[in-house]
């Protein structure tokens, strides 16, 4: 990645407590070096952009480390400091800790509309109901668990409508658990 030449240690010498890296020169004939991708993320105030390259460039930890004796260096020589230098290691590693708990929420947003997709998928995905398997509306599925005569050892059912079935399990202990799809008007039930 190309960045303009001291812009890793431009805000830091200015005495700021960021790691914000300017990506931009106002004036003259700005000169640029070459410095590793890993060293830099794209970030919106704080959280990861939905947009590749959207946001401002950040150091990211292993370019922290990677810089931190010439970050060190400008900021105990900046004129008007902000802060002490452990409390600029401080801020880093509150930033850092941010970030991480950003990522770790769009991976889990993430990871729960994928699972939702798959079942959305699996109940759009309708088959013929096979003659091998017990047709029977939804009430008579509970009805059927409480009485005792379905418990999960014996088979599963697929949730179902009165001419298809679809891909999605239900078994006898979603009836106790209440998580009975009631959106679905049948059951077909495979015993093993």
């Amino acid at each position: 990645m190309k960045i303009l030449k001291d812009s890793i240690t431009c805000l830091a010498g200015e005495g700021r407590l960021t790691l914000q890296v300017p990506m931009f020169d106002l004036g003259g004939k700005p000169k640029y070096e070459e410095v590793p991708d890993e060293w830099f993320i794209y970030l919106n105030h704080d959280r990861i952009p939905t947009t590749p390259r959207y946001g401002y460039l950040y150091l990211t930890k292993i370019g922290f480390e990677e810089n931190k004796e010439k970050l060190k260096d400008a900021f105990l020589k900046a004129p008007h400091k902000r802060g002490t230098w452990e409390e600029f290691e401080t801020a880093a590693d509150n930033h850092f800790n941010k970030i991480l708990t950003s990522i770790d929420k769009k991976i889990n947003y993430h990871q729960k509309k994928a699972t939702e997709l798959k079942i959305a998928k699996k109940s759009l995905d309708l088959r013929p109901i096979p003659s091998y398997g017990d047709h029977m509306t939804t009430e008579e599925f509970v009805d059927s668990v409480k009485s005792g005569l379905f418990i999960d050892y014996d088979g599963m059912g697929k949730y179902a409508t009165d001419k298809y079935m679809t891909e999605l399990n239900v078994i006898p202990s979603d009836v106790n658990a209440g998580l009975i799809n009631n959106n679905y008007t049948h059951v077909v039930w495979f015993n093993k």
